[in-house]
C-alpha cells in the first residue's frame, strides 16, 4: 500500500514511533494535504505534548496544513498563528523553537502585530544560527519597521546563511525603501560570502541606487566569465537596462562558451541577459 493511502492515524503513529527520520517529510506532506478537523485537532494535541518530538510533529504538520491540497486559503491559519505565539511563551527546546518560527513564517500573510514582532525579536541573539535563520523566515515578508530593524541586525550576523537570508529579505521581500535599508545593503556589498554580496547588490539595484552600477561592473570583471558572480547579477543588470554592460557580458560569454566547466544553467541566464539588454533596454 502506498503511503498516500495510509490512514491519518497510521501516518501520525509512524511519525511518532519511528526512530529514524527516514521519509519523515513525505509523511508530513501527506498529512498537510488532508486539511480536516481531525488532523487539525491531532496537531493541537501533539503541539501541547510533554514530549518534544511530538510537539515538533504537531507544529510541522499544522504549519502548512492545507497547502498541499491546493486550497486557496489554508484552514485554521489564524488559530494556528495564535497557537505558535502561545507556545513560544514556554518553549525552550531549540528544535521546537525552530519549527515554531518557521510555522509563523508560513502563516503570517495577514501580518504580525507589534507585540508579536517584539516577541520574535528576542531570538535575534539566540545561540543557534538555525533558530536565527528561522527568525529571518518568520519576518521575511513583514513590511513593518520593527520587523525591518530585526532583519537589518541579522544582515550583519556572524553566520553566512543568516546574513544571506536577511539580506535577501531586505533586498527582495520588503518593499519599503529608506536610508536605513540601503545602508544595511551597502554594508554587505563587499561581503566575503558571494550569495550575500550579490543579494545586497541586487537589493540596491532594485531600488535604482546608482552606486550599484559600479558594483555590477566589478562582479562582471571578477572571474573572466566563469560564473562566479551568480545569476542575481543578471537580475541587477536588468533593473538598470544599461547597454554599457554589453561589452563585459559578451566578453564573459565568449570565455564561458570555451570553458567546459561552465554551468549550462548559468550560461543560459547569461545569454538571456545579453538578449534582454540588446532587445529590451530601449523599451
Amino acid at each position: 500500500m502506498k503511503r498516500q493511502d495510509w490512514t491519518t492515524e497510521n501516518l501520525f503513529s509512524r511519525l511518532i514511533n519511528n526512530r529514524s527520520g527516514k521519509n519523515r517529510w513525505e509523511k508530513i506532506r501527506i498529512l498537510q494535504g488532508r486539511p480536516s478537523h481531525d488532523v487539525y485537532a491531532k496537531c493541537i494535541e501533539l503541539a501541547h505534548s510533554e514530549n518534544t518530538k511530538e510537539r515538533i510533529i504537531g507544529i510541522d504538520v499544522l504549519a502548512q496544513l492545507g497547502a498541499a491540497a491546493g486550497v486557496k486559503r489554508k484552514p485554521y491559519e489564524k488559530q494556528a498563528l495564535r497557537l505558535y505565539f502561545d507556545l513560544l511563551d514556554r518553549e525552550t527546546d531549540t528544535g521546537a523553537v525552530y519549527s515554531i518560527l518557521c510555522a509563523i513564517g508560513h502563516n503570517s500573510r495577514h501580518g504580525l502585530t507589534l507585540a508579536q514582532i517584539k516577541k520574535l525579536a528576542k531570538y535575534q541573539t539566540h545561540k543557534s544560527s538555525t533558530v536565527r535563520n528561522a527568525l529571518v523566515f518568520s519576518l521575511s515578508c513583514v513590511d513593518k519597521k520593527a520587523a525591518i530593524d530585526v532583519l537589518i541586525a541579522l544582515s550583519s550576523d556572524r553566520s553566512n546563511h543568516v546574513r544571506d537570508w536577511a539580506t535577501f529579505s531586505l533586498g527582495q521581500q520588503i518593499e519599503t525603501d529608506n536610508e536605513e535599508i540601503r545602508a544595511a545593503l551597502w554594508k554587505r556589498v563587499n561581503d566575503p560570502h558571494r550569495d550575500t554580496r550579490c543579494e545586497a547588490i541586487y537589493g540596491l539595484a532594485k531600488r535604482k541606487d546608482a552606486r550599484a552600477v559600479e558594483l555590477i561592473r566589478r562582479e562582471l570583471l571578477s572571474d573572466n566569465g566563469n560564473g562566479e558572480y551568480g545569476v542575481l547579477i543578471f537580475d541587477a543588470i536588468r533593473e538598470f537596462r544599461e547597454t554599457s554592460f554589453l561589452p563585459l557580458l559578451e566578453q564573459n560569454l565568449a570565455v564561458a562558451r570555451k570553458d567546459e566547466r561552465t554551468n549550462p544553467w548559468w550560461l543560459e541566464h547569461l545569454e538571456e541577459c545579453i538578449d534582454f539588454i540588446r532587445n529590451g533596454a530601449a523599451k
